[in-house]
C-alpha cells in the first residue's frame, strides 16, 4: 500500500500561533496540508502562502467562511456559511417556527458571519426577520452545571 509520513503540528488559536505554523510548514514543505480548523486561520495561513509563492494544496475540514472560496488551492470538506444559512433557512420556511433561538459564542468570527449569511438567506427566502436579541448575561459554568442536575 501507499505509505504517507505525517507531520503533527499545532496551529493554536492565535494568529501568532498560525504564524509559528506557516515557519515550520516552510521548513518542511509538505506536498498537502490537512487543516487548520477554525475559518480565520486558514484565512491566515492561505495568505502566507499566496505571499510566498507557494501553491501547497490545503484541506480544511471544519472551516466554512465563504472567503476561503476565493482561493484555488483550497479544498473546504464542509459547506460554506452561506450553503449552511440557506438551509437553515429552508429548515425555518418549512416548519414555520414563530420565534428561533440561536446559540452562539460571543465576538465568534464564525457566528457574526454566519448571522450575516442567515440574514441575507432569510431574506431571499421571503422571510420576515423581525429582530436580533442578544442575550447579554454571561453564565457561569457551575450556574450551568446546577441548572443540569
Amino acid at each position: 500500500g501507499q505509505r504517507v509520513q505525517f507531520q503533527w503540528i499545532h496551529s493554536g488559536e492565535t494568529s501568532e500561533e498560525t504564524l509559528n505554523a506557516f515557519d515550520k510548514i516552510k521548513s518542511l514543505k509538505p506536498d498537502l496540508i490537512i487543516g487548520p480548523s477554525l475559518s480565520s486561520q486558514v484565512l491566515i495561513l492561505l495568505k502566507l502562502l499566496e505571499q510566498n509563492k507557494m501553491r501547497t494544496p490545503l484541506v480544511t475540514p471544519t472551516a466554512t467562511s465563504t472567503e476561503i472560496l476565493a482561493y484555488d488551492n483550497v479544498l473546504m470538506v464542509a459547506n460554506s456559511n452561506s450553503v449552511q444559512a440557506r438551509m437553515l433557512a429552508s429548515v425555518i420556511k418549512e416548519k414555520k417556527p414563530r420565534q428561533v433561538m440561536v446559540i452562539d459564542i460571543r465576538d465568534c468570527v464564525y457566528c457574526t458571519n454566519m448571522a450575516s449569511e442567515l440574514t441575507a438567506a432569510l431574506s431571499a427566502a421571503g422571510i420576515d426577520y423581525l429582530s436580533r436579541t442578544v442575550m447579554e448575561r454571561d453564565i457561569e459554568s457551575s450556574e450551568i452545571l446546577a441548572a443540569a442536575t
